[in-house]
């Protein structure tokens, strides 16, 4: 998978919020709600955010929503609903991958997941 000019960047800065990536690229958050799946980028870079939810806490899942809904807006997709899950796609429904998000769209990742940890943590 070929990454982005700014990778390490991006990894500092996410380690500098709080969130840590386990295994390949699963970026998870510790806070009170406990242990928060904000992603993950697959192997073969595909991104997703499915599993980026709280089914327990309906606040802390709505504060979900409106991280996935800040991500589509600023890469330019929208929130799709799938059987189980509200996801992040392109408009024409194919996935993001992490090689073709720019360096601008990664900092608005870091943003928006910043944005996220506010809300869960006013929601507590």
């Amino acid at each position: 998978m070929e990454l982005p000019k700014d990778v390490e960047r991006f990894r500092r800065e996410l380690k500098k919020i709080g969130v840590r990536i386990e295994g390949v690229w699963c970026l998870k958050w510790k806070c009170a709600a406990g242990d928060l799946n904000l992603g993950y980028v697959m192997g073969d870079g595909e991104v997703w955010t499915n599993l980026a939810r709280h089914r327990n806490d309906p606040d802390v899942e709505a504060c979900f929503e409106r991280y996935k809904q800040r991500l589509a807006h600023s890469w330019g997709g929208e929130v799709k609903a799938g059987e189980q899950t509200r996801y992040v796609v392109k408009d024409d429904s194919g996935r993001f991958f992490f090689h073709s998000l720019d360096n601008e769209q990664l900092q608005e990742w870091i943003a928006a997941i910043k944005e996220l940890q506010r809300a869960v943590l006013a929601s507590l």
